[in-house]
């Protein structure tokens, strides 16, 4: 079978890197870069963190990220040892014996099929009660409070906004490569990236300024914006909150695919402090540096959470992208995808104007 290290040293040599390159390309430390080439698997701290790197590394050399994890498992299943009792020589049972064990295991797997199938159809039953009595798919209920409010939803979710002292519910009806938000007089469908103002109540006039950010895994970062006109940019004209900004990235890249922009998250009289609320909703190794003095590096499981504050930046590199989930001002700021390695500064932008914060990309 064909050895993962050497796979990806090949590789990598091909195309001239040295691993110094690498890591400073990818974000991914050098002595793990250097462990999977030797097939050290066990400097990593688990296999989510091991899976995840062998992605970025593969799709970073132009290897297939699925071929790669698929030699890796392969490798494992060669490593485990053979169960002991395959190995004796074991006499065997006496020929009644049998016949009774397969009597007996017979009836247990027909009680099993009885009892699982009548749970699963009152299961079923339950379920399809609740959605009919209630019309809609089971999800999150949501009350927007503030003039913005930016997270990321599942579907069946709903947003209860209020218009002229009326509340009035958006439901996230159907989340797939668009977003379907259904309102009680009609329906909006809107891409990624796209924006759509909503007239809730039918009035002739704008009530709300929906933004699509992302869509993806069954879920979507929107943002729903009362405040109609967007704020003001620093050369007078009209930014929207999320769009690209002219701000140069920190680093560079000699990768074109990882190429991203700087994006505005909010827009303020004067500058103030900065904090982070970020959710972890996976394995996740996360190195912060706050206002370019203050570095910390700490692994994360699934549901724990982490608050950074800062008077005027906070970098993050963040082994699985995704599964990062960093919350600012009120507003869900997207670092990338699932297992994507990534690094981002958040901080506060000099210019005439406003105070910007935003969205920087890090190489």
């Amino acid at each position: 079978m064909e050895a993962i290290g050497a796979k990806f040293q090949a590789a990598r040599e091909a195309k001239g890197y040295t691993i110094e390159q690498v890591a400073r390309d990818t974000h991914i430390s050098k002595r793990f870069l250097q462990a999977i080439e030797v097939e050290d698997f066990d400097e990593f701290p688990g296999e989510p963190y091991l899976l995840g790197f062998l992605r970025s590394y593969a799709e970073f050399l132009d290897l297939d990220s699925r071929e790669v994890v698929s030699l890796y498992r392969n490798l494992k299943l060669q490593e485990q040892p053979a169960p002991i009792g395959e190995l004796l020589v074991r006499r065997s049972p006496r020929p009644y014996l049998i016949a009774a064990a397969v009597v007996i295991l017979l009836g247990a797997a027909v009680a099993g099929s009885v009892l699982y199938l009548t749970g699963e159809a009152f299961q079923a039953r339950r379920a399809a009660r609740r959605e009919s009595a209630s019309g809609e798919i089971a999800g999150e209920q949501y009350t927007m409070t503030e003039e913005v409010m930016e997270r990321r939803f599942n579907q069946g979710d709903t947003i209860r906004v209020t218009v002229r002292d009326e509340p009035y519910p958006l439901m996230l009806a159907a989340i797939t490569d668009s977003l379907t938000i259904e309102t009680p007089f009609g329906q909006h469908t809107l891409a990624a990236a796209q924006e759509q103002a909503i007239d809730i109540n039918q009035d002739g006039q704008t009530d709300l300024r929906v933004i699509v950010r992302e869509i993806a895994d069954g879920s979507a970062v929107v943002r729903f914006d009362r405040l109609v006109q967007s704020p003001s940019a620093t050369n007078g004209a009209v930014a929207s909150v999320g769009s690209p900004t002219r701000t140069e990235a920190v680093g560079s890249t000699t990768v074109p695919s990882r190429v991203r922009q700087a994006t505005l998250i909010a827009e303020f009289p004067a500058q103030r402090a900065i904090t982070l609320s970020i959710q972890f909703t996976g394995p996740t190794m996360l190195r912060t540096l706050v206002d370019g003095t203050t570095r910390t590096e700490r692994f994360f499981q699934s549901g724990q959470s982490l608050e950074v504050n800062a008077q005027s930046s906070a970098q993050l590199w963040t082994s699985n992208a995704g599964a990062t989930r960093v919350t600012v001002e009120g507003r869900e700021v997207s670092l990338g995808s699932a297992g994507q390695v990534t690094a981002a500064l958040i901080g506060w932008v000099e210019g005439p104007g406003n105070a910007r914060l935003e969205l920087v990309p890090v190489y």
